[in-house]
């Protein structure tokens, strides 16, 4: 048992005692299945808006690369505060929070990446700190904030937090060996070993606590260092984990139900507005424009967080010039390398057979490039696999706004311009009788290939954390893909219990579309008599295709090729959502 009161309250044990764990169940990030006893706030149980009053600051800083320090707030604050407020207050909200953890001087500047300079890692720090106060949080609770930090850095951060308890902050954090610059800052100190409470109570009483059990911490010692020590066994530490029961008096005098709920008079006042809103909400239901009016208001809701995670998306999408150029120039390339190995197909070939091999052949090479070209789709969901999770926890935004926005403003349009090269310059240059119509189709065959491909890439990405794992997954479908294409083998030579296979081919649909556009009511003849020939042979377009078991006679045969490749995409991208669901539930 424990209490934490407003100030700055560290959690303090070796690796593995179950700092991270215990901060996790305080914080309501897991479900806390198989554990028991009960997390009260002033004497309370947890509302249901507890994510709204309270922060987690993960190890890791959970920031979007591309934005400024003071769009990543602003961010936070544009899906957390629930409360009436102008862009101008909100602005100045945000400005204001900047400033008070001394963010102001780089507010405009990105947050950097590997490939781009961005801000410092204290800075990163604040920013996090700064997402998570911004919504007038009372409560923060931060796993580990000095990790991976320099020393002056960690006691910056530090500092920041001791400001913010100062104010009447209530501040839960776990961490590992702090420095004694550092372990002065703390108020209160919860010392854990093997999962069990070893001490709680004033950080200054614990060395005292120690000398009562017969440890002597030297006067030039780091305490942290010294209490890690007694707890990993340095010393004789039976006295300490036999007594664990007794080890907890320190501060049993604030068990008292009353001073407890003296201690946070502003998150007192926060759940009681929380428990008057649900009360309305909950007497508003009873009537039917009750009901109705609460679908109106979810609604409006998850258009504001589409609005804001698509602004979002966007931003880092068109930032991201490295992400724009390089699919648009490879495209460029592979449309030249394409069009000069089929230039003028026709031209070039002089028998008949040639001509149409030619064709077949081109419009698998366009396929099979434009289907394995979304290999980087399978970075998509696992890139920013903990940014997602942890935003959805914490209450930013459910994870099918999230997967909207990412299909909708970055797999999308960094597909559709290289598409749009590559079509045009391909069209002409192996030489397609030229109408408007033939090339729409080209091209629209294209488009819906490559997100059809797309699809099965983010369903593995949103499968696995690896990406080394997911890109094998994926290859392995589009290869078997591949082979049912009806070009490496003839579909009604494959045995009947596989054949079934070839209904879920992407290889498929699309050269069969691209077969019957350009081969229906098509006749190819050889360009002259040479050799050995006596005759001049002519093959009907349509006498391949069905050769090949391609229906082509209605308007049905061919479009269903592109219904199937929508179906396709429609079942993979279904998958991927709920597979991103299902991390999400995992990892609570």
């Amino acid at each position: 048992s424990g209490i934490f009161r407003p100030g700055i309250n560290a959690i303090l044990g070796p690796t593995g005692c179950g700092k991270t764990t215990l901060l996790n169940l305080l914080a309501g990030q897991c479900s806390g299945q198989g554990v028991k006893g009960k997390v009260l706030i002033n004497g309370q149980n947890i509302p249901s808006n507890f994510k709204h009053i309270a922060g987690y600051v993960i190890q890791d800083d959970m920031v979007m690369s591309m934005l400024t320090v003071k769009e990543n707030v602003m961010f936070s604050a544009n899906l957390r505060i629930h409360e009436p407020m102008t862009l101008k207050q909100k602005d100045n909200l945000v400005d204001e929070t900047l400033q008070e953890l001394g963010l102001t001087k780089c507010a405009n500047t990105k947050i950097g990446n590997s490939f781009t300079r961005g801000i410092s890692g204290g800075e990163r720090k604040r920013t996090s700190i700064a997402m998570e106060i911004i919504t007038s949080s009372r409560i923060l609770f931060l796993d580990e904030p000095t990790s991976g930090l320099d020393a002056s850095t960690a006691h910056s951060v530090m500092l920041t937090l001791k400001s913010l308890a100062l104010k009447g902050m209530t501040v839960i954090m776990s961490i590992h060996q702090p420095r004694y610059s550092i372990f002065k800052i703390f108020d209160q100190l919860f010392v854990l070993s093997k999962g069990q409470t070893i001490f709680h109570g004033p950080a200054n009483k614990t060395l005292d606590f120690l000398a009562s059990s017969g440890y002597i911490c030297e006067e030039h010692d780091n305490p942290s260092d010294f209490i890690l020590d007694v707890l990993s066994g340095t010393y004789n530490n039976n006295n300490i984990i036999n007594n664990v029961g007794f080890n907890i008096s320190v501060d049993n005098n604030v068990a008292d139900g009353k001073q407890l709920l003296d201690g946070n008079k502003y998150v007192n006042k926060k759940l009681q507005v929380a428990s008057s809103d649900v009360k309305q909400l909950q007497a508003a239901d009873d009537q039917d424009e009750g009901m109705f009016l609460l679908i109106a208001c979810c609604i409006v809701v998850f258009f504001m967080l589409l609005a804001a995670v698509s602004c979002r998306t966007f931003k880092c999408t068109v930032r991201n010039t490295r992400a724009i150029s390089t699919p648009a120039f490879s495209a460029l390339i592979l449309s030249l390398i394409v069009g000069s190995i089929y230039f003028q197909i026709d031209r070039s070939a002089h028998s008949a057979r040639t001509k149409i091999q030619n064709r077949v052949g081109a419009f698998f090479f366009i396929v099979m490039n434009h289907v394995f070209a979304n290999m980087s789709s399978v970075d998509v969901f696992i890139r920013e696999r903990a940014i997602y999770i942890h935003e959805t926890i914490s209450g930013y935004y459910g994870i099918v706004v999230y997967f909207i926005c990412k299909i909708l403003f970055e797999v999308l349009p960094l597909r559709t311009m290289p598409i749009i090269f590559f079509s045009i310059i391909t069209f002409f240059m192996i030489g397609f009788p030229f109408t408007l119509y033939n090339l729409l189709i080209y091209a629209f065959n294209i488009f819906l290939t490559n997100v059809a491909g797309a699809s099965v890439a983010l369903f593995f990405s949103a499968s696995t954390r690896q990406h080394a794992i997911g890109t094998v997954l994926t290859s392995l479908v589009w290869v078997t893909m591949m082979v049912y294409s009806g070009v490496l083998v003839n579909i009604e030579t494959v045995p009947r219990f596989l054949r079934w296979v070839c209904w879920g081919s992407i290889f498929r649909y699309s050269i069969n579309m691209f077969l019957i556009n350009s081969l229906k009511n098509q006749t190819f003849c050889d360009d002259g008599v040479s050799g050995n020939q006596t005759h001049i042979e002519c093959l009907s377009g349509n006498e391949y295709l069905e050769s090949q078991g391609i229906q082509y006679l209605s308007s049905f045969d061919q479009w269903k090729n592109e219904m199937f490749l929508i179906i396709i995409s429609i079942i993979f991208l279904t998958l991927a959502l709920i597979q991103l669901k299902r991390s999400v539930r995992f990892t609570q």
